[in-house]
């Protein structure tokens, strides 16, 4: 994904619309991720399970990221760039739908990739070369 205008871009996965339930793996351009699951339509119950600051995430708008999110029942394992960000245990949701998001931080909004417009505006590529560089891990 690149970022050309907004703050963050990521997927939600796993997403339940019946029970508003949904994982979210947030890159941000200033080099930060956070990974949070979302229950019951409430984010008051949004719970952060990991995040922090990687030298991984190349910032700055206009610049690419590859992502991507392993999930393996509730063996979730966060990537950047080919690179190994965190292993989180959850079993909130174990099946659901899946969307790629951008987010502004200033102006609160997010969107799913059908519907950006400004403030936001994220492009994605294609994700064959990370399913091949993933296929030989152990």
């Amino acid at each position: 994904m690149t970022i050309i205008n907004g703050d963050c871009g990521g997927i939600i996965f796993r997403g339940q619309s019946e029970y508003y339930q949904h994982y979210y793996f947030r890159v941000c351009q200033d080099g930060t991720f956070i990974f949070s699951v979302y229950k019951n339509n409430d984010y008051h119950q949004t719970q952060t399970l990991k995040g922090g600051t990687t030298s991984a995430i190349n910032t700055g708008s206009g610049e690419p990221n590859l992502i991507a999110v392993v999930a393996q029942g509730s063996i979730l394992d966060l990537y950047v760039n080919l690179q190994h960000l965190a292993r989180v245990y959850n079993d909130v949701n174990s099946r659901g739908e899946i969307a790629v998001v951008a987010e502004s931080l200033t102006s609160g909004s997010l969107a799913n990739c059908d519907g950006i417009a400004d403030p936001f505006v994220i492009t994605h590529g294609t994700n064959a070369s990370w399913q091949h560089r993933l296929s030989g891990r152990s």
